[in-house]
């Protein structure tokens, strides 16, 4: 998920267990350990309801538990939706602009 404005305690907690995840790997690999990054798209849930993002493409839990079965049983360094590598690569590229218009919309009350 690109920053974005009112999701940055969400999106902090997210990154930080990310890294935190991906530098214990290295340290319990010596006993044979693993670890998957899943970086889950939207999740249907009675949690996300109230936000309103029924328009929004995403999983049922279901759908997101395969993916946590599939991680547990295949153990693949990590999960992410097809679309996640273009957005973190746009986002890259765009950071000034990205930021100015997200700052834009949040003062108009669009975002």
């Amino acid at each position: 998920m690109p920053p974005a404005p009112r999701w940055a305690a969400y999106g902090a907690s997210k990154a930080a267990f990310d890294v935190w995840l991906r530098s214990v790997a290295t340290e319990i690999a010596a006993d044979g350990l693993t670890t998957t990054s899943i970086y889950m798209p939207l999740v249907h849930t009675r949690m996300s309801a109230p936000t309103d993002f029924s328009r929004v493409p995403g999983l049922t839990v279901d759908e997101a538990s395969d993916l946590v079965c599939h991680a547990v049983t295949a153990k693949p360094a990590e999960i992410a939706p097809w679309w996640s590598a273009p957005i973190q690569a746009w986002t890259d590229l765009t950071r000034g602009q990205a930021q100015r218009f997200l700052a834009r919309a949040f003062r108009r009350g669009d975002a």
